[in-house]
């Protein structure tokens, strides 16, 4: 009985209190952290002057915007094989959708420092995977992830909700 008179719960309170702090980091974590939303499309080919062609849903044509950053990404299965991400900016969008599709004109950035290494060559490399699939990936917003559950769930109204597809 005497042990139980001299607990004076410090030990409690100091978990407690312990538990609060890492609720708010999470909290705030939660409601502040930034996460980036992506659109895919496909590229479809490679135009005379350099510049490359992709296809996105109709439905980026609202997001999609001249300027943005992009990545380009073969879609290898080999695991010996797996080139990076080649940089690129987005320098045109048709303003019409066609067959449920819109057209992006991007231009692939020559001068990334180290990418000589990646696989292939910028945009000449991009010739030889004639046969592979190759994404167009650019970031369009960024939510915090409270926003993310909310869009995902379909209870945010004033957006539309996240697709779950991972391509295109």
């Amino acid at each position: 009985m005497h042990s139980l008179r001299a607990d004076r719960g410090m030990i409690s309170f100091y978990g407690v209190v312990i538990a609060l702090f890492f609720l708010l980091l999470w909290s705030l974590w939660f409601f502040y952290a930034p996460i980036p939303v992506y659109e895919t499309g496909q590229l479809i080919g490679i135009r005379q002057d350099g510049r490359m062609k992709a296809t996105f849903p109709a439905a980026t044509l609202a997001v999609i915007r001249p300027g943005q950053n992009a990545y380009i990404q073969a879609d290898t299965t080999s695991d010996t094989f797996a080139p990076k991400p080649l940089p690129a900016i987005i320098m045109d969008v048709s303003s019409r959708a066609k067959d449920g599709q819109i057209e992006v004109i991007l231009e692939a950035i020559q001068n990334n420092a180290g990418y000589s290494g990646s696989g292939y060559n910028g945009v000449e490399g991009l010739h030889a995977l004639k046969d592979t699939i190759v994404w167009v990936t650019v970031a369009v917003d960024q939510i915090s992830p409270a926003a993310l559950v909310l869009r995902t769930s379909g209870k945010l109204i004033r957006t539309p909700p996240i697709s779950i597809n991972s391509r295109g």
